[in-house]
C-alpha cells in the first residue's frame, strides 16, 4: 500500500456494537462512568465523546433508561 492509498483509506463505519469488538457490558460501563463525571449530556453528546455512533448507543441507552440507570431530561427531534 502506498503512502498516498493511506492516506485516501476510510475504514467503514461499524452497523453493530460486535463490530467494535466491544461488549455491551463494556460500552454500557463506559457510558455510565461518562455520564458521572461529566454529567448530563445528551445521546449525541455522549456519542461524541466516546467515539462510538449514535445509532449504536440508542438501544444501550433505552436500556439505562428502563433499569433506571439513566434518566432523560428531555427530547429533541431532528
Amino acid at each position: 500500500m502506498t503512502v498516498a492509498e493511506r492516506v485516501d483509506f476510510v475504514p467503514r463505519a461499524p452497523e453493530r456494537l460486535e463490530d467494535l469488538g466491544l461488549s455491551a457490558e463494556f460500552v454500557i460501563e463506559l457510558l455510565l462512568r461518562t455520564l458521572y463525571v461529566q454529567g448530563a449530556r445528551s445521546g449525541q453528546e455522549l456519542s461524541d465523546t466516546v467515539r462510538i455512533p449514535f445509532v449504536l448507543l440508542d438501544d444501550l441507552l433505552l436500556s439505562l433508561q428502563q433499569r433506571r440507570l439513566a434518566e432523560v431530561l428531555g427530547t429533541n427531534g431532528v
